[in-house]
């Protein structure tokens, strides 16, 4: 087992899973979707502000609602975030990782019974080089034998491709899309885009909509306004 850091021990009820069933349905149709010994979940999205992050957060709470152990990874290079949703050190992660500055027990800090960050470290200059280095693989190796689930946080597919280049660690990936942030069309060059590197793309969780626009909060497409994603898909309404 390794030895990690613990934090906030004396805030860890801050840290309950929240009373969203959408998150919980989420987390029914994922884990009904995953294969004997996968694990290894992306959450990407095409912009940023779409909600990645909070969505990455809150299912990893659900599932460990379910009493598994999570690690959260925050590979958002460009606009680190789960560090600071949980207070913890963000200048050692990720990508120190992959440089080799520091260790895996050095960098994962448990947060919470079961629930464990890996920031996205300070930022190099060569970090989507280090993402698509051979190391990643064998990093990521390493998490699988260590934790139930393992949920990555990535940048915007606009601007990056680090998503693809983490895909490949995968077994599946959610395509966040923002309600009245993002078209059809550019969810679709994102699922495009990942499953040319073989990255399995369950569907998309819609952030921002309201109960009333969205109806049950378990829908078949990503509703935009515009043509819904193909083929049809599972959704879950994120409402923050």
């Amino acid at each position: 087992m390794l030895q990690l850091h613990t934090a906030l021990a004396q805030r860890k009820d801050e840290y309950r899973a929240p009373d969203l069933p959408y998150f919980r349905a989420l987390r029914t149709q994922i884990l009904l979707r995953l294969r004997e010994a996968e694990k290894v979940i992306l959450i990407c999205g095409y912009g940023s502000g779409e909600g990645k992050t909070t969505v990455a957060r809150h299912l990893g709470l659900s599932l460990v609602e379910a009493a598994k152990s999570v690690l959260l990874v925050d590979a958002n290079v460009s606009a680190p975030g789960l560090h600071d949703c949980f207070a913890v050190n963000g200048k050692v992660g990720l990508q120190q990782l992959l440089s080799g500055e520091t260790t895996v027990g050095a960098a994962i800090t448990e947060v919470a019974p079961a629930l464990y960050v890996l920031p996205a470290g300070a930022n190099a200059a060569d970090a989507e080089k280090l993402m698509g280095g051979p190391l990643l693989a064998n990093i990521f190796h390493g998490f699988r034998k260590q934790f139930d689930y393992i949920l990555v946080d990535t940048p915007a597919a606009k601007t990056s491709s680090v998503p693809e280049l983490i895909g490949r660690c995968c077994d599946g990936a959610l395509i966040v899309a923002g309600a009245g942030q993002v078209a059809a069309a550019d969810v679709r060059a994102v699922r495009d885009r990942l499953q040319s590197t073989g990255t399995r793309v369950w569907g998309a969780v819609l952030n921002g909509a309201s109960d009333e626009s969205f109806g049950s909060g378990l829908s078949a497409t990503v509703r935009t306004g515009e043509t819904p994603v193909e083929p049809r898909s599972l959704v879950a309404r994120s409402g923050t």
